[in-house]
């Protein structure tokens, strides 16, 4: 191969590549040390987009976690002034990503929560720093060599940040946004801009994959990409119940109902539990917009778009053949929180009170009745009964209780 990237990164071995870019195993000539290098093809990340974003670049590689690949630098390569070429330097991690992994089958429950906990916390990180991974996937999580007396890998997510510095320019010009089909969080689908919910959601389908065995939203490109729209995922009968729930918040299809990747993160090692969630759609929030996704394979497809503007946004012709039923999730726990007290969607307060209003009146009303009956009794004892005895009448406790006995002794000869 024998190829140096700016004088200074040897290129030695390839160890993967995707519609968007090839990463390699290289060697740091200044440095005297390996690193992986990312290298983008002319078309996806031109020259220009990077050195117009110098200063991201430097707030991703100032971020140190042991849950982050670190980033350490960044560059054109111009070899070839007709087709210069963008590159991402990066810590070489040995070990192979989480999709390999899952090749071989699903995961223990407890290794799940192992990595859905140490992921949870990388994410919290880069939240609270204003970065948001928006590609969350098994591709981008590499599961590094554990040292010392710790045997099992230790998960590190790889390429955070890079997507938004890849489809910056081109999502402002043509309203175009990059992911993966089968990852994308419902806003995301839509063409929403993104935070740091969308992460948790995407988060929350890699730990359903990694517990089943199996991607949730496993359809072809364009109908994975469209799946989160018009269903949730299934949570699995019989895992653990607090796992369950802590999955079920994190898909939940409305931004604002899901946890935070700290939250998740506690909920994960057992310290604190999420508790109930509202997985309901936002029937506002229907709009769809053009984006461009990468499929399993890692190619990149153009989904059809409708206008940007949200008020004048078209349906895509694909949403009409997807499943519109909704999939089995956990019914709603007694147990709150925090998150959940603001989790409560509108329609179902508005259940609720109807709910508390139907209690109420079938009380009133049963009270009304006992106290017609007893009057209607007493009325009859005094004009037509010639027994002696005393009518026994039903106790009717609390305030009410006591005006009937004071009637009933007015009235009692």
């Amino acid at each position: 191969m024998d190829q140096i990237l700016s004088g200074r990164y040897r290129l030695l071995s390839i160890v993967g590549s995707g519609g968007m870019a090839s990463v390699y195993r290289a060697r740091d000539e200044s440095l005297n040390r390996d690193v992986a290098v990312k290298l983008f093809s002319v078309a996806s990340a031109s020259p220009s987009d990077f050195r117009r974003q110098q200063g991201e670049i430097s707030l991703l590689a100032s971020l140190t976690h042991p849950g982050l690949v670190m980033l350490l630098d960044a560059g054109t390569d111009e070899t070839d002034p007709l087709n210069p070429r963008s590159y991402l330097v990066m810590e070489l991690v040995r070990g192979a990503d989480l999709r390999v992994g899952l090749t071989a089958g699903a995961l223990s429950e407890d290794d799940t929560r192992h990595i859905g906990a140490d992921l949870a916390d990388a994410l919290h990180y880069i939240h609270e720093r204003g970065v948001v991974h928006r590609d969350v996937k098994p591709a981008n999580i590499l599961m590094a060599h554990a040292a010392g007396k710790d045997t099992r890998p230790h998960p590190k997510l790889t390429d955070f940040g890079i997507a938004r510095l890849v489809d910056g320019a081109r999502l402002t010009a043509t309203h175009f946004t990059v992911g993966s089909a089968g990852y994308l969080s419902p806003e995301q689908a839509r063409g929403d801009v993104v935070g740091p919910p969308s992460d948790v959601y995407s988060l929350g389908l890699v730990l359903l994959e990694c517990v089943t065995g199996q991607r949730v939203f496993s359809a072809p490109g364009q109908e994975a990409a469209l799946a989160p729209l018009t269903r949730d995922p299934q949570i699995p009968d019989d895992l653990d119940p607090i796992l369950a729930e802590t999955l079920a918040a994190m898909t939940a299809r409305m931004p604002a109902n899901r946890p935070s990747a700290h939250e998740v993160a506690l909920a994960l090692r057992g310290i604190s539990r999420i508790g109930n969630y509202s997985a309901s759609a936002d029937p506002e929030n229907d709009a769809t917009a053009a984006m461009a996704v990468d499929t399993e394979g890692g190619s990149t497809v153009a989904l059809a778009v409708g206008s940007a503007d949200r008020s004048a946004t078209k349906l895509l012709p694909v949403a009409s053949e997807l499943s519109t039923a909704s999939t089995a999730l956990l019914a709603p726990r007694a147990h709150t929180s925090p998150f959940t007290t603001d989790a409560v969607s509108p329609s179902q307060r508005a259940r609720r009170g109807r709910g508390r209003l139907r209690v109420t009146a079938s009380i009133v009303t049963a009270a009304l009745a006992v106290i017609v009956a007893i009057v209607i009794a007493i009325v009859i004892g005094i004009s037509g009964s010639t027994e002696s005895t005393p009518v026994e009448y039903p106790d009717v406790p609390g305030t009410v209780g006591e005006h009937l006995t004071e009637l009933q002794d007015s009235v009692t000869p």
